[in-house]
């Protein structure tokens, strides 16, 4: 599947989880650290809490339900209670729009 427009990054702030949702996809949330943009899934792996709801302290996203929380690097788990990684989409900024690389 090609690349799929997510949002215009201007309307995305530092440190702020953001809900995207497209048809045909599964809500994702976006971090914006500047230049650089991280998207997963929108769902915590330990209790289905929309992680946009939650917060960004350093390198990591937090749950916003157990305070679970997961690595912007890759999305692995790393305070309990969550144990199981977060899936990690592939993004790009192209002439201002971040698409995200959607492998299904």
């Amino acid at each position: 599947m090609p690349d799929i427009a997510l949002i215009t990054v201007t309307r995305l702030a530092d440190d702020a989880p953001t809900r995207i949702e497209v048809p045909g996809l599964p809500p994702l949330v976006v971090v914006r650290r500047g230049a650089r943009f991280d998207v997963f899934d929108d769902r915590c792996t330990h209790d289905d809490a929309s992680l946009a709801d939650g917060s960004v302290e350093g390198e990591e996203l937090f749950c916003p339900r157990h305070r679970g929380a997961f690595a912007l690097a890759d999305g692995r788990p790393t305070r309990p209670p969550c144990f199981v990684p977060l899936r990690r989409h592939a993004a790009r900024v192209i002439d201002g729009v971040l698409y995200v690389e959607w492998a299904g």
